[in-house]
């Protein structure tokens, strides 16, 4: 075995610039497959680990249409939108009273730049929300307070906003008393939220949380709502589901022999919805790493048979002096799998340091599983035995007779 594989380094050493244009299709092919599996891994990882966070694995979210999920087209999601009846304040209260319930809050959410003076934000992630919306996403506070009843029953315009709020409104310092401007109504800030991570580029410090009773009264019907209910843990996530399920249904009026009025969605749901993204693109670049391989792998057919051609004459003499046909075979083979594998190892060393570079120097996620490596090499070798097969077949059945006699 060892005498084949010095012997295939030595046919590259050879022929160093055929070889290398020959290596040249396995280098990309690998190269795409471990760059692809890298990012895409990242991108799952660190959606996974957004979504956990943001939304909990311990929550379920109840609205009016989910836009995302049951295969709906547009008009069916709009059509939905005209007919069903809005989430209202009170039914979060009905769920939150329920027994397999820890807790439940309203999410009564909006889009808008928040403004001081000359300064504004980007388009910040506005919340109409009760207390105990804290609590079920696990929020917690920096400085200040969150309102109280009080200031929620009489519509009061009070904030907690998000450290990037914050730092990009209030450079001096302490926000708290101030006052900002949310789609230009004032509110005074009571409280501000502690710092979490970016990513993706998803900044979740661009928020601003204020009561769900100013914010219907300020908003109105451009309000998109939701409630985010809170079960005591993911075993009991389906029972609880039900319950809320029941609750809402009588609430609302839905006939027994109806379906839901409303969607119901887990933090799981967003994940595999992501992931099915992600997968059509890694889908399509696979293809394209497919593709990479082939031409490689044609191109290796086609130096092996001119490899043979050249050493016709080699042949003959290995098999006159006692060679048997499956160790020639097995010489082109090896030749054949080391010629895959130098392309597949410079793919693979290559796209590992692109992927690293990219998880360092940018926010996007990037990281090369272990078992990546395993599976480009595992490629490179089937690629050569593949193509390299008939390119040996041909070399172990010359004649000897034949074979020394060509010039």
């Amino acid at each position: 075995m060892w005498s084949h594989i010095r012997l295939a380094l030595e046919s590259v050493r050879a022929n160093k610039l055929r070889s290398s244009l020959t290596a040249l299709g396995i280098f990309i092919g690998v190269f795409t497959l471990i760059v692809m599996v890298g990012l895409i891994q990242g991108v799952n990882s660190s959606l996974s680990s957004m979504i956990n966070e943001e939304l909990g694995t311990d929550t379920f979210w109840i609205g009016k249409v989910f836009e995302g999920g049951g295969g709906r087209d547009r008009d069916e999601t709009q059509r939905l939108q005209r007919e069903r009846k809005d989430i209202r304040l009170e039914d979060a209260e009905a769920i939150r009273a329920c027994d397999l319930v820890v807790d439940a809050a309203p999410y009564l959410g909006l889009y808008r730049p928040i403004a001081r003076g000359g300064e504004k934000t980007k388009r910040a992630e506005i919340i109409g929300t009760t207390q105990s919306y804290m609590d079920v996403i696990r929020l917690e506070l920096a400085t200040g307070r969150v309102w109280t009843d009080e200031e929620s029953e009489h519509n009061r315009a009070v904030a907690v906003l998000g450290q990037t709020i914050v730092e990009k409104l209030f450079p001096e310092g302490d926000p708290l008393g101030k006052e900002v401007r949310i789609d230009g109504r004032p509110y005074r800030v009571i409280g501000t939220l502690k710092r979490r991570g970016k990513k993706l580029g998803n900044d979740p410090n661009l928020k601003a949380l204020i009561p769900a009773t100013a914010a219907s009264k300020d908003f109105g019907r451009r309000l998109e709502s939701w409630i985010v209910v809170k079960v005591p843990s993911t075993r009991t996530m389906e029972q609880s589901q039900d319950q809320a399920i029941q609750v809402l249904r009588n609430r609302r009026g839905v006939p027994a022999d109806k379906d839901n009025d409303f969607d119901i969605v887990a933090a799981d749901r967003f994940t595999q919805i992501f992931r099915d993204m992600t997968s059509g693109i890694a889908a399509g670049l696979t293809f394209i790493a497919s593709i990479a391989l082939f031409v490689g792998g044609i191109g290796i057919m086609n130096i092996m048979m001119v490899s043979v051609t050249e050493r016709t004459r080699e042949i003959g003499v290995r098999k006159a002096i006692g060679a048997r046909r499956s160790e020639i075979l097995r010489q082109f083979l090896i030749e054949s799998v080391v010629l895959t594998c130098i392309g597949g190892f410079a793919g693979l060393a290559v796209a590992a340091g692109v992927v690293t570079l990219i998880g360092k120097t940018t926010p996007f996620p990037a990281t090369v599983p272990v078992w990546a490596p395993a599976l480009g090499l595992g490629i490179c070798s089937a690629v050569g035995l593949g193509f390299g097969l008939f390119p040996a077949i041909k070399a172990s059945a010359l004649d000897p007779v034949d074979s020394l006699r060509y010039e």
